[in-house]
């Protein structure tokens, strides 16, 4: 983990839009995320949430701009170290991103198998978060025979089984019964407490009032607000 206090992703006047000739979702966002810090990202539909979220986690491009991860410029870095950078993130997506030709078991292994590590570690580490989400009975079950909140919570489990330094969740409890979401919000809440970075996106205030966490605001595409001035605009909302 980074150093608490250390900038770990840093956006400089990033646009960015979903294809080549399309019309831009981000513009001019800066950002500087800090080791171990934790935060919501909100706005309404089409604000860009998704967007940026891409971005930071490098599988979208930006148009312009410049970004820093674990201060590195990413427009400067080759191939290989682009994919090591992109192994210290873990990413809940909001379309969960399941290898439906894998069982849940491996599908949550997959990142700490590309890390190297022995099968019998993977066996121990995978077994014991499937458990901690409900999962163990399905471990060998492929993704088309879970329901779409199984699926979330396999999608979860693989983005988090490795303690990745920044975290990025795009609504990641949307298809969570409450009782779940509570308790992958305590999940989030240990690895945050642990040193990783999250950014969460939400539309859910109820969240934001149980667990107050700091938030970067999205509008049309721009960052309007962030960190102490967000809490305010978010209780004057409330």
């Amino acid at each position: 983990m980074s150093p608490p206090g250390d900038i770990v992703l840093r956006l400089e006047g990033v646009a960015a839009a979903w294809s080549e000739g399309g019309a831009e979702a981000l513009r001019g966002v800066d950002l500087a995320l800090r080791a171990g810090t934790f935060h919501y990202l909100v706005g309404p539909s089409g604000a860009g949430k998704t967007t940026l979220l891409r971005v930071m986690s490098l599988s979208l491009p930006a148009r312009r701009g410049r970004i820093l991860l674990f201060g590195r410029d990413v427009a400067l870095a080759e191939r290989g170290e682009l994919a090591a950078l992109r192994r210290r993130i873990g990413v809940v997506f909001q379309d969960f991103r399941l290898l439906e030709h894998l069982s849940v078991f491996d599908n949550v292994a997959l990142p700490l198998r590309i890390a190297g590590l022995d099968e019998d570690r993977i066996a121990e580490v995978v077994g014991e978060m499937l458990a901690w989400v409900g999962l163990g009975a399905l471990a060998e079950a492929p993704p088309g025979q879970l329901s779409m909140g199984q699926r979330q919570l396999v999608a979860i489990a693989r983005a988090v089984v490795g303690r990745p330094q920044i975290l990025l969740a795009d609504e990641p409890l949307s298809n969570l019964d409450p009782r779940r979401a509570e308790r992958i919000m305590y999940l989030f809440g240990e690895l945050h407490r642990l040193g990783t970075t999250v950014v969460l996106a939400t539309h859910n205030m109820e969240l934001l009032r149980r667990f107050p966490h700091p938030l970067l605001v999205l509008e049309d595409g721009r960052l309007v607000a962030a960190g102490g001035e967000a809490r305010v605009a978010a209780g004057a909302q409330a």
